[in-house]
């Protein structure tokens, strides 16, 4: 899938690479229409070729020498680790290990006006802010020459993103340091910031306050229940699970993925990445005698490097080896691309042409959140009334699918 030109909308990861290595600092990154950044070149380009050359769209992924993957199911037995964690906390437990080493962690959070950026953490307070899923593409401008001149200095650093940001890294730094660790995960796509802050917005202006603490993936109601959970500034509360929350439901459905990860080259078994984790689903599927209870981590192991940090901290988790075979198998996003919403297009046609509507009622026009399931939103948070059910479902197998 090669770029010729670094512009083309299709095909912009919007790392942020070419801005960083632009020896006139003319390519600046600037939100397009659809709020995804994209590489702006003003006119001081001299054309040197460094952009296109670095841009990790044109690089190959290898798949020739690489290491004999290994896979494992794993769940962390610290009990509140694993509550804060998306799935089974594995990644809190590699990011201390490198801390632990006077290291620093590169990973993605909310800054303070709520935009998702990627930061840096050298405090386990600090990390905190990066456990979770945020399904927001992140702001990466300013990162990479910062995580190279952390690596210069001969820290151990953990970077942490989606596989084309690991390319991205990779690209950069135009070199291996043996004291650069790299994670990634298996992600479907990432979503628009600005389709995100305008749902934010309309609920800061509901709540009369500005959101102090946002997750997408609380497992207050369940360890599987993807939602969206903010605690706003007043004290006041907003949580919906996926089927009646407009914008997780929405992202579910593939309705405003950047164009890019609807052809994504690192969409393989093989990564550029170190270790690749993600839920483990489906396994149920499979003869790992774990169940689901709590979040279960998926962990692919890339390399020898990976492995040795792996070793580290297999000790913090039930687990269990498997193979690649089940991997893909329960997890096809690790190989495949999703394809675009049929009505991706009509979606942000009305989004930039009605820029005061409510993102509620602009996404309900193409995502509805029917009766039945707002009520089943409401019942959900009525913690006597769902033991009720709850109860019920366990002794009537015909009600769990209701």
């Amino acid at each position: 899938m090669a770029i010729e030109k670094i512009t083309d909308f299709e095909k912009c990861c919007g790392c942020g690479v070419c801005a960083a290595l632009c020896p006139k600092q003319c390519i600046t990154m600037e939100p397009g229409a659809e709020g995804f950044l994209y590489p702006h070149v003003g006119a001081d380009c001299i054309e040197c070729g460094l952009c296109q050359k670095n841009c990790p769209v044109n690089k190959d992924v290898d798949d020739a020498e690489s290491y004999p993957r290994r896979v494992f199911a794993c769940r962390n037995l610290d009990r509140d680790v694993l509550f804060q964690s998306s799935s089974g906390g594995f990644f809190f437990e590699i990011a201390r290990e490198v801390i632990a080493c006077g290291g620093v962690v590169f990973g993605v959070v909310f800054d303070a006006g709520n935009r998702v950026v990627h930061a840096k953490a050298e405090t386990l307070e600090a990390l905190r802010a990066m456990m979770g899923s945020k399904y927001v593409q992140s702001d990466k401008r300013g990162v990479w020459p910062e995580v190279k001149a952390a690596l210069q200095t001969g820290r151990k650093v953990l970077f942490s993103g989606t596989p084309c940001e690991i390319g991205a890294l990779r690209a950069f730094l135009r070199k291996d340091y043996d004291n650069l660790l790299c994670t990634d995960f298996i992600c479907m796509g990432t979503p628009s910031p600005a389709v995100f802050a305008r749902h934010l917005h309309d609920l800061e202006q509901r709540f009369g306050a500005p959101a102090a603490s946002i997750s997408f993936r609380n497992k207050k109601y369940g360890a599987y229940t993807h939602s969206l959970s903010i605690t706003f500034a007043n004290g006041k509360s907003y949580f919906r699970p996926q089927y009646a929350e407009p914008y997780v439901k929405s992202f579910h459905s593939r309705i405003y993925l950047r164009p890019s990860c609807h052809h994504c080259s690192y969409k393989q078994a093989f990564r550029l990445s170190d270790i690749t984790m993600a839920d483990f689903w489906g396994l149920t599927s499979t003869d790992i005698p774990l169940t689901m209870a709590g979040g279960v981590s998926m962990v692919i192991v890339h390399s020898a490097k990976g492995m040795k940090y792996f070793d580290k901290v297999k000790g913090r988790f039930t687990c269990y080896e498997t193979d690649m075979a089940t991997a893909r198998r329960v997890q096809p996003m690790l190989t495949a691309s999703c394809a675009p919403s049929p009505v991706r297009e009509a979606f942000f046609r009305d989004f930039r042409e009605r820029p005061d509507a409510p993102f509620s009622g602009l996404i309900g026009r193409y995502e509805p959140i029917p009766l039945r399931d707002r009520l089943r939103a409401r019942l959900k948070t009525l913690t006597g009334l769902r033991r009720l059910v709850q109860g019920l479902k366990r002794r009537f197998p015909a009600l769990r699918h209701m």
